[in-house]
């Protein structure tokens, strides 16, 4: 089953259990239209690293508040679309898991990026009140050569490629990968390219301008 024909049958499913039957219909053609206007960009950003254009995003903010003023709960639209959005990405993953260790890092890095930004737009920063926010790491405590250390993980080279094409020796590029671990709360590579993404270090589009395979 298609992303997008998973994605529908779970949405008509919660629309029946919220709306009146006259709602149903439009919104169900809604939802159809939306999911077949962002998945393309979507898919793009994380096969290729196209950016994902801002009009994608702020068509799935307008329509998730249209649902849930129609009745909707917005933590159950959270939650199908977090589901459809994990198994679709394990797909993406999965076909691109024969291919070069570095693509597959890559794709994973876009993942986490791409489910990160639909969320916000689905819940749209307004269904739980804000957490306390950790603490921001200063752009000056992320020195150059700890940047041009992101932008090789994010790219999906090893410790070892970053460590050849930097001219430093591996032990010291493991050095400064763990203190960003560390500055970033990031249990592993992947968390630690989301959340440069996050902060700003690493523009988007930065894990999609490695060499082409």
């Amino acid at each position: 089953m298609s992303p997008k024909t998973e994605f529908t049958v779970e949405i008509r499913d919660l629309l029946a259990r919220y709306l009146r039957t006259s709602d149903r219909e439009r919104w169900g053609t809604e939802v159809g239209a939306v999911v077949s206007e962002v998945l393309p960009p979507l898919r793009e950003f994380v096969l290729r690293g196209r950016p994902i254009p801002p009009g994608v995003l702020r068509r799935i903010e307008i329509t998730s508040d249209g649902l849930v003023e129609a009745g909707v709960p917005r933590g159950e639209l959270a939650d199908v679309s977090r589901r459809v959005a994990a198994r679709g990405a394990g797909r993406l993953i999965h076909r691109g898991g024969g291919g070069p260790r570095r693509f597959v890092t890559e794709i994973c890095s876009r993942v986490v990026v791409a489910i990160h930004d639909v969320m916000w737009a689905i819940l749209g920063g307004r269904a739980h009140p804000p957490a306390p926010a950790p603490r921001r790491p200063e752009l000056r405590e992320v020195d150059g050569l700890e940047l041009r250390i992101l932008a090789m993980v994010a790219r999906g080279f090893s410790t070892v490629e970053t460590a050849k094409a930097l001219h430093y020796s591996r032990q010291a590029v493991s050095y400064h990968l763990g203190r960003l671990m560390a500055r970033f709360d990031a249990p592993n590579r992947t968390a630690l390219v989301a959340a440069a993404y996050e902060h700003g270090l690493l523009p988007r589009g930065a894990a999609g301008r490695s060499r082409r395979y």
